[in-house]
């Protein structure tokens, strides 16, 4: 199992889950494809270019969580959602689907086995630009290498 694997897993179930691509702007470098993004595309003057609304993978931290006869790992994923939609609704719509894609889903993270993946918080605020809306949730995961 490599770390690169968890992220791999977790694009691929948000990129497959229909509820959620529903409800997201396209990616214009790749025609179809719903924003999800490890890196937001930007312009050369670093304006943010991304169409809205989109999710970014975030940081992720990987701690030890190894037994006497098998090794794994506790993992926690930050996902960030991001709008520019008037009011709450539309940001906390794309995090409940992100909800409903990720917690407790029997994900397959290849070289692992996912004992569980959960929800550990949810919030969502307006950026300072007083026009983003912006979602962080925190997903848990605890692997077992097979």
């Amino acid at each position: 199992m490599t770390i690169l694997a968890v992220q791999t897993a977790l694009f691929r179930r948000m990129i497959e889950y229909g509820p959620l691509t529903a409800l997201l702007a396209k990616d214009a470098r790749f025609p179809g494809s719903p924003a999800i993004y490890d890196h937001v595309p930007q312009e050369a003057d670093s304006g943010n270019d991304a169409a809205f609304p989109y999710v970014v993978i975030g940081a992720d931290r990987f701690s030890e969580w190894d037994t006497d006869d098998s090794q794994g790992f506790e993992v926690k994923v930050t996902i960030h959602a991001w709008s520019r939609q008037k009011g709450r609704a539309e940001i906390k719509r794309i995090q409940q689907e992100i909800y409903n894609a990720l917690h407790r889903f029997e994900l397959e993270v290849e070289g692992a086995k996912v004992v569980t993946l959960q929800q550990g918080f949810a919030e969502s605020f307006v950026e300072p630009d007083g026009i983003t809306r912006h979602g962080v949730q925190e997903y848990h995961l605890i692997l077992d290498n097979v």
